[in-house]
Formats: C-alpha cells, structure tokens, sequence
C-alpha cells in the first residue's frame, strides 16, 4: 500500500513542477530563501508574499527550509515541463505568488514522509539520522561564516594546491574566493546580475571575471540534463544529488546576458568547502598538503583551549627496527597524555553521506576513517611496550579523530562499524595491539570542534571529550555533548584565528 502511496505522491508532485515555470520558479525560490534570511527589503517589489513569512523561525507555517528550497530547484530542472497548448489556454504554477511554493512545499513533504516510511521499513530510524543530519545540519550552520573562508583558504593555501587549483580554473585561489565573495553579496540583493559585471574596482579583470563565472555558472540546457543525470536513480528524492554545488549560478537562455543565483549561500559553498570539486583530481602530493595543512589548523585550534597543558604535534619513533609516525596531536596533562588526537581530512563521497548504506557504497572512506581509530591504539600499544620515549598514558586516556567532513554525524551505528573495521585491521596489521590498547575513540568533525573550544574551559573540554567516549553518548555532537555535562559553561572564547585571514586572502575586508 505504501508503494502505492509513493507513486500517488511523485505524480502529484512531478504534475506541479511539469507545469511550473522555471526560470520563475528559480526567482520566486530567491524571494523566499530571502525574506527567510533577512533580506526581506531586497525582495520587496518582485512578488507577492504575506508579512508572516517574512521569518526565520523554521516552526512557522510560513517557513520554507533552505535544504528543501535547493531539492525543490533540483526537481524543477529534471522533471519534463507538460507541453505548451498554443492554441487554447495553459494551467501553469503561479510563480509570482508566495502561496505556489507553499504548494510545492506541502507536496514535496508527503513525498518525503511516505519515502521515509518505506525507507525505515529496510533500515531503522537511528541509521536514518545520519542523512537527516547529513542534509540539514549545514544550513543550519550556515556557510558565509569567518570560519568557513579562514579554515578552506588555510587548507588550500599550499602552493602545489594553488598551481593545480589555477591550472584547472585558469585563475589564482585567492582571485575565485574574492570573487565568490562578491557574487555571494550581490545575488543577496538581487536574483539577476549582469554576464558583462563591472569588477575592476575590487582588483578583477574582465578576463578573471569571466573565468570565475564560468566555473560556478551552468547555463540552463546543461543544468537540465545534469540534473538529470544525477536524479534519475529510484532513491529517496531528499538525498539525490544537487546541479547547484558545483554550479550555484544559472544562465537562462532566454536571458543569456543575465544570471541568476536563487540560494546565495551556495556561492558561499563553493568557494569554501565546495574547492573540493577543483582539487580531487589531483595527484597525491597536493593530498598530502591538504592534509599537513588540516592538522596544522586542528593542532592550533587544539591548543589554544590547552592553555595548562601542552600540545605535542605527530614526531617519528623506534618500534623494534621500524620508523612510525606518532598520531598527529598528542595533548599532555600534568606529564601524562590524556588525549590523543588523528585528523582525517579525507572528503565525503556523495555516497558517504547519503547512500542508504553508506558503509557498503563508500566502504573506502569509512576505512580510512577506520584507520584513524587504529593508528591511535597502535600508539597505545607501543607506548605500552615502551617504544615511545617520555610517554606516560593516563588511566583515562582517550582517542579523537578529527575530520574535515561531517563523517559520522549522528550516527550510533556507522560509529560502531568503524570501530570493527579498526578491530579487524589492528588483528590483521597489528596482533601486539591487545584489547587492553583498544581505548574509546570519539569522532569530531572540525567545526564541532570549533564550537566546543568557543564554549570550553581547558578542564570542561577534557571532561567533555572523555564524556563523549562513553557509550551514553556515542552519535552525539561534541558540542551537545559539552552542554549536556557543562550546562554552566559558555565562555564565548575568541576564535583563534581572529585577524589571520588576512595572510591567506589579502583582501579579506576589514572589520
């Protein structure tokens, strides 16, 4: 019966979209993601909506989340429009009232339901969270932050990543960021901006500019057949891929000199974490980079809530007659180390984080983030054996890995599995590590980890990670986690990168 259901709602939902007007639709999305995000006054004048839904508040009826706006957009492109009746009337969507996207929403909703009714009837709800968290968590964090822009253009700014970057997109990193940067201000304003822009006065060429454009741009006939392409698979229509991450701007053919941007923040994206569409073709050694850079920015973000204690950054001992490399962050308290901490600025697969089994689709990723887990027991079995020199573990050592990418998010169960594929990788590579090594592991994306050091003391964070350890609190946010046990601190710590970004994007606007 649900199957049934299911069909009865896509052909609903596909009926709307095959008679809405795209070009319209995109604009009348821009109103809403704008009088949703404080941009109201910019969208007075281009449609009709009520007052009320002018609001930020995802609990009113008004409310239209940024994530469904963008599947919506996605849906638009790759449903074929009903063929136009030129001899008699045509019943198109209205896209210049604000109550059409309220329809569209309310259809897209029972679709979406009546998918998770069916997906949970496969897989239970804890498993499901992780794509709910996968989809929605990024826009409520938001990507035109300080953090963002400083944290991408640290881990990028290494110069064998920047010769690649350029010679793919033909112009400097800090050229396409700059102009991101402004294309994001000016589709905030406006849905339209002109082909032909003018930005000389912030230090780009016609040249640059254009190049610029053309990486983030898809004119309309493509983004059709992209869309497509990415949303043909008979998957949950919440989790398909989106045309506007590599490419956040349109061109509409019939307005060819002009291009629109109808979620702004996605400009934002792409300059930031969305650099990785530039550089995942590249050789292992611009990787490499990437990756020192990443446990540089994790090992300063690290210390500077270790104000007592000290900061030991990766360095390389004698294990029998083998060289090995240390984790990367080693935290000493009181002459004992009692965090020890691996990054992993390994990105996340489109099926990573959003195939219904992730572990099967993306089985590579998650055993690299296995890998982080094992790395660090087999630290604690040489430190153990007394191979690593003036190392002395504290009874309640803990491990952290760090990564670049929401990898584990709200996910008790991929949490699990992680771990077996650590345990059989240790009784495969290395038999010494005994269970006794097997210390808890917690699993921290970077901005996580950001917003717990803005929050922490020096002890309330070391409470807080071993905390997260426990099995009461596995699939929890490490900031959530701080909260729970902390409810009495907020300390609202600088971020340590404050007035930095200026080394890495010069023309960062002051404050």
């Amino acid at each position: 019966m649900s199957k049934v259901r299911l069909n009865i709602c896509k052909r609903k939902f596909e009926k709307i979209l095959s008679r809405t007007p795209t070009e319209q639709f995109f604009v009348l999305a821009w109103v809403t993601h704008a009088i949703q995000s404080g941009n109201t006054e910019h969208a007075r004048g281009i449609l009709q909506f009520p007052e009320e839904a002018a609001t930020d508040d995802l609990t009113s009826p008004y409310a239209i989340s940024p994530w469904l706006i963008e599947t919506m957009l996605n849906e638009c492109l790759s449903i074929p429009k009903a063929k136009i009746n030129k001899s008699g009337p045509n019943r198109l969507l209205d896209c210049k009232q604000f109550k059409s996207i309220q329809i569209l929403k309310a259809a897209l909703l029972d679709l979406e339901n009546i998918s998770d009714r069916l997906t949970l009837e496969r897989v239970n709800v804890r498993q499901e969270m992780h794509r709910i968290a996968q989809r929605q968590f990024e826009w409520q964090r938001g990507f035109h932050n300080y953090a963002s822009y400083y944290r991408s253009a640290l881990i990028y700014s290494g110069p064998l990543t920047k010769k690649h970057f350029k010679k793919r997109i033909g112009v400097s990193l800090d050229d396409f960021v700059l102009g991101c940067f402004a294309l994001r201000a000016l589709f905030s304003k406006k849905p339209y901006i002109e082909r032909n822009i003018n930005a000389s006065p912030i230090g780009l060429d016609e040249e640059k500019t254009n190049l610029i454009l053309l990486a983030i741009t898809s004119s309309s006939n493509n983004a059709v057949a992209a869309s497509k392409k990415m949303r043909r698979n008979p998957t949950h229509i919440s989790y398909k891929k989106s045309v506007l991450r590599e490419h956040p701007c349109i061109s509409f053919d019939q307005s060819i000199d002009r291009l629109m941007c109808p979620l702004p923040d996605l400009v934002a994206q792409r300059c930031t974490s969305g650099i990785f569409y530039d550089v995942v073709d590249a050789n292992s050694s611009v990787k490499n980079e990437t990756s020192a850079n990443f446990e540089s920015y994790c090992r300063t973000l690290v210390g500077s809530i270790s104000v007592k204690g000290a900061i030991r950054k990766e360095f390389i001992y004698k294990h029998e007659k083998n060289q090995i490399h240390s984790p990367d962050i080693i935290s000493v308290n009181s002459n004992v180390v009692d965090i020890i901490f691996e990054c992993k600025a390994t990105r996340m697969s489109y099926e990573a984080r959003f195939a219904e089994n992730p572990l099967n689709q993306a089985a590579r990723g998650y055993q690299e983030i296995a890998k982080g887990v094992f790395q660090i027991w087999r630290f604690i079995a040489h430190c153990r054996s007394g191979s690593v020199p003036d190392c002395k573990l504290s009874d309640e050592v803990c491990g952290v890995v760090l990564t670049l990418d929401t990898w584990l998010t709200a996910s008790f169960e991929l949490q699990a599995k992680v771990i077996d594929y650590a345990k059989t990788m240790a009784a495969a590579k290395n038999p010494e590590i005994e269970e006794q090594d097997q210390i808890p592991v917690v699993f921290c994306p970077i901005e996580e980890l950001e917003f717990t050091v803005q929050d922490a003391t020096e002890e309330s964070f070391r409470h807080a990670i071993k905390e997260a350890s426990i099995e009461k609190y596995q699939g929890w946010a490490l900031s959530s986690v701080h909260q729970d046990v902390c409810p009495d601190i907020k300390m609202a710590n600088p971020y340590p990168f404050d007035g930095k970004i200026t080394k890495l994007l010069p023309w960062w606007p002051e404050d």
